[in-house]
């Protein structure tokens, strides 16, 4: 503690909380949608170790690991706002952009409305998954199964 008062604020810059807010915002839209698609994926799997045929989902959660990189150094470049409007990848990009860049209001907004829409339509159809998944317990669906379950009402 007393290294902590010490040190003041030399440990932490004051200039990296300017864009705290967006990128809070950023992270709860993307964690609320990275949960729903999980959600919706876990309800279908009648084990805890099942779910492993699904694991192809897991590699789109390393894609903005892959491109951040690429928006670290060219955050203006068509790739990288691009990604901003790809919802498995906007919140990342849109975090890293926000903190290099000065992101113009209606790409801010844009990004904002997509991950909203989103997430309204992923939490529909894991719900739905989870409606009809967890009451087929034992039995595994088929692709062609949990295509029939989204469409159901």
């Amino acid at each position: 503690m007393l290294g902590l008062v010490s040190a003041g604020a030399s440990i932490v810059p004051l200039n990296v909380f300017d864009n705290i807010l967006p990128m809070m915002l950023y992270f709860v839209l993307g964690y609320v949608f990275y949960v729903s698609i999980f959600v919706g994926i876990g309800s279908v799997c009648s084990q805890n170790r099942k779910p492993s045929r699904y694991d192809y989902i897991s590699i789109i959660l390393t894609m903005p690991v892959i491109f951040s990189l690429s928006a670290i150094e060219y955050p203006g470049s068509l790739l990288v706002r691009v990604l901003s409007f790809i919802p498995f990848t906007t919140a990342s990009v849109m975090m890293l952009r926000v903190k290099i860049e000065t992101i113009p209001l209606w790409e801010f907004l844009t990004t904002i409305l997509i991950m909203i829409i989103s997430i309204y339509f992923t939490i529909l159809f894991s719900s739905k998954l989870f409606k009809i998944g967890i009451l087929s317990y034992g039995k595994r669906p088929s692709v062609k199964e949990l295509i029939r379950w989204i469409r159901e009402k």
